[in-house]
């Protein structure tokens, strides 16, 4: 009996890695590919000159400005639709919270000679 529950274990502990390495295998070869069409290369390639520039620069890029005022406006339009005026829009939002005290139920009063079984 033993016997047969290690053997179903590992029966299902083996499947598992199974799945597991071949899902890794299938990502990583992915990954490991170069690339082949002419889409892929360009893509590949932009995001190599942004990582260069990125480094170049830093490690924050500049924007156009073009792009700044687009985020400006952009800006102005979430202020002005969420009433927002003065909070910084570009943050992540934090939030805060408080458990409430927990509350003792009352307890029924209840004669010593009486209590149920």
């Amino acid at each position: 009996m033993l016997t047969s529950v290690c053997r179903s274990h590992i029966r299902r502990l083996g499947l598992g890695v199974h799945q597991h390495v071949t899902r890794n295998i299938g990502s990583t070869a992915i990954l490991a590919q170069e690339a082949k069409e002419p889409i892929q290369q360009l893509f590949v390639q932009k995001i190599k000159e942004f990582d260069q520039k990125k480094k170049a620069a830093g490690g924050k890029m500049q924007l156009s400005a073009e792009a700044e005022a687009s985020l400006k406006s952009e800006l102005a339009r979430l202020e002005a639709q969420f009433q927002a005026a003065g909070k910084d829009m570009t943050a992540f939002p934090s939030f805060s919270f408080s458990d409430q005290p927990l509350e003792r139920p009352p307890q029924p009063e209840m004669d010593n000679e009486k209590l149920p079984l």
